[in-house]
């Protein structure tokens, strides 16, 4: 008897995000047929993010139809606030994706008790789904100093527990989107430059323009620092180390 032959795969996609782009892991799995028919599903794995700077909040990428607990601790982990938010088809900020994005973007994220909290480096955000999904993200500290009339950004990123090189993108207002690398220590900057011919549509980069740069967890989830071109977020004399719990 012929038998089907199953298969799993993860693709990277390209997704929308806003009017940017960046990758999404979107796992297929599927079988083919005898005759090389191939029947096959795929799906968005779940992805978690955190926003901070101009603007903050909470987002995911996940099935619709499940309530999230979110809880927002402190570096010393005390617990800052504690919100909630259910997962709706097109809820997420992605490309129309199940799941919730911040009230600030149009979504629902989040009821938070006893207030919203002022989301910052070195924050650990902590998700949990009814249907025993859990996940953290540690929160990252991103820096930016914009250049207006060159039209770029650049800075370092410091990424608690992570070694592997990050993985950057860059927006001006949800548009034109650049992407670069860092190292997680800091010890090499990312830099986004709209000038660039090679990297797309050039930008002009004016000073109440909102810069967004996000880097990419290993496992997918995100950390944004929204900016205000003007000012910027520059390295100053205090850096935001990782933390060692013991």
């Amino acid at each position: 008897m012929a038998r089907a032959h199953i298969f799993l795969s993860l693709v990277l996609a390209v997704a929308w995000l806003g009017s940017g782009v960046g990758p999404v892991a979107r796992p297929q799995a599927g079988y083919l047929e005898p005759d090389r028919d191939m029947v096959s599903v795929e799906w968005a794995a779940p992805v978690m993010e955190v926003y901070y700077g101009t603007f903050s909040s909470a987002g995911g990428i996940y099935a619709s139809g499940h309530t999230f607990q979110i809880i927002v601790r402190d570096p010393d982990l005390n617990i800052k606030a504690m919100g909630t938010v259910t997962s709706t088809t097109g809820g997420a900020s992605w490309w129309g994706n199940e799941g919730f994005r911040p009230s600030w973007a149009g979504g629902d994220c989040c009821a938070w008790s006893p207030a919203e909290p002022d989301f910052r480096p070195r924050d650990v955000v902590q998700f949990y789904s009814d249907d025993g999904y859990q996940n953290y993200i540690w929160v990252g500290a991103i820096y930016g100093t914009i250049d207006v009339e060159a039209d770029s950004v650049t800075g370092r990123i410091y990424a608690p527990l992570i070694t592997q090189t990050l993985e950057v993108w860059c927006w001006v207002d949800w548009l034109h989107a650049r992407q670069s690398t860092a190292a997680p220590d800091g010890s090499v900057p990312y830099l986004c430059d709209w000038q660039d011919p090679g990297g797309g549509e050039p930008w002009d980069i004016k000073p109440d323009d909102q810069v967004m740069v996000v880097y990419w967890e290993p496992d997918g989830d995100m950390v944004y620092r929204q900016m205000l071109a003007s000012e910027g977020a520059p390295l100053l004399s205090r850096v935001y180390l990782p933390l060692v719990a013991k």
